[in-house]
């Protein structure tokens, strides 16, 4: 029986000639030939585990590959991938594909091609950006009185410096485009990490390729500087579930993107969590320095004398400061917070301290119930969801009651739990 891709793909190219040729590393490749010139669409799901599409055309003829934001604007394609939820959604996607292919990358003479766009972006453009980033970067600070990439700071002048342009000829303002592409780029990888080369700025293996010239060009022709906004909100989000799911899938952050064969990826992918020694390392790092970890939290956050629920407040105020930053840079501080959260629970539920060899570092209560607070943490890190950590404090107070005979309808109390939203998300 076919696949859900070669179906789905094949229903809606054939009648352009496109057929199935293969399957390889999570990559299904459909080809036609046209004058002895050969065509391909490739449809490349994400080989991390994630439920994700990216697009590949190119020619026999055409050194350049393009994806889905070389066919399209939309800020859904802005890192050349769409996201699914589940079968119905996947069928949807990959016809949403191929209906971009067929609407924008083939042209009346059956080439492959890219969108037109009004004023080209030429490599020597690119080239410029890539090597003289920094020092574009640099002046625009100096120039601003900045001394970070705050996007807070830079958002509002990128803005008015961009709407300052937007009737002035593209010759007069290539160069300004070029300075605040650098920075715009700057500002994305000082977030998620990553490095510049000749097309843009990559992330490897989280995206290969962004085109931050183009972007900045398609907001200056379109006068939408809010672009720039939306883009940069999307890719952040977009990283974060990216590394929600490195974490979940396999213990770590991958730095660089090998060639991976099939059995390669399904090895990895079925390889428990716990197995994977760098997570581990930090469980046990977290179970025995938790000591240390809390004295120093404790004096950092100013939280000593503070009341629990006050003090997770606290917690959460810190989390969201550090919401915008690589993983990567903020370990230390993740696991300062999950040894005062754990603190904070295992005090009200009247647990312990213990590392459980499946599950890492824990607070176990007197119900058998297993808290672990590095993964809390992360979890309400990545989803920015830090009512969870409430929630689970409320739990274990409810947790003692039960234990001690003190509550009989757990609805009832969680219903009267005091909770207030805008309270809690003004953190500290």
């Amino acid at each position: 029986m076919k696949s859900i891709v070669i179906r789905t793909i094949e229903d809606k190219l054939s009648a352009y000639g496109f057929t199935y040729i293969n399957y390889n590393s999570c990559r299904w490749t459909f080809c036609r030939e046209i004058d002895g010139i050969s065509q391909n669409v490739v449809i490349q799901k994400d080989v991390w585990g994630g439920k994700t599409y990216r697009l590949e055309l190119n020619s026999s003829v055409h050194q350049k590959i393009l994806g889905l934001s070389d066919l399209s604007d939309d800020l859904r394609y802005c890192l050349d991938e769409i996201e699914y939820k589940d079968e119905k959604e996947q069928v949807a996607v990959l016809g949403e594909i191929c209906d971009l292919v067929i609407k924008y990358g083939l042209d009346k003479s059956n080439n492959v091609v890219g969108v037109r766009r009004k004023h080209e972006v030429t490599s020597d453009m690119e080239r410029k950006v890539f090597e003289e980033n920094t020092l574009m970067t640099q002046n625009f600070l100096d120039r601003n009185r900045l001394c970070s990439l705050n996007r807070r700071d830079i958002f509002p002048i990128m803005k008015k410096e961009l709407e300052e342009i937007y009737k002035k000829p593209y010759e007069q303002i290539v160069d300004k485009l070029l300075e605040l592409a650098a920075v715009y780029g700057n500002m994305i990888i000082e977030v998620i990490g990553g490095s510049w080369n000749d097309r843009g700025i990559e992330r490897q293996p989280f995206y290969k390729g962004y085109p931050v010239l183009k972007r900045l060009v398609t907001a200056w022709e379109e006068k939408k500087a809010e672009i720039l906004v939306r883009t940069f909100v999307a890719i952040v989000q977009q990283y974060q579930k990216w590394v929600k799911n490195c974490l979940k899938q396999f213990g770590k952050i991958p730095q660089t993107m090998d060639k991976w064969s099939d059995r390669d990826v399904i090895r990895i992918m079925e390889e428990p969590l716990e197995e994977i020694e760098a997570y581990r390392q930090l469980e046990r790092n977290l179970y025995e320095k938790h000591e240390d970890l809390i004295a120093e939290g404790k004096v950092l956050m100013e939280i000593e004398d503070m009341e629990d629920f006050h003090a997770i407040q606290v917690l959460a105020g810190k989390m969201r400061r550090l919401q915008e930053r690589p993983i990567e840079n903020i370990m230390h501080e993740l696991l300062l917070l999950s040894a005062l959260y754990g603190d904070i629970y295992k005090r009200i539920a009247k647990g312990e301290w213990l590392f459980d060899d499946r599950k890492g570092c824990i607070i176990r209560d007197g119900i058998n119930f297993d808290l672990e607070p590095l993964r809390a943490i992360i979890s309400a890190w990545m989803d920015s969801d830090y009512k969870g950590l409430v929630k689970t404090y409320q739990y274990g107070q409810i947790r003692v009651r039960m234990r001690t005979g003190h509550l009989t309808a757990f609805g009832d109390y969680y219903n009267r739990a005091e909770f207030s939203k805008e309270k809690f998300m003004e953190g500290k």
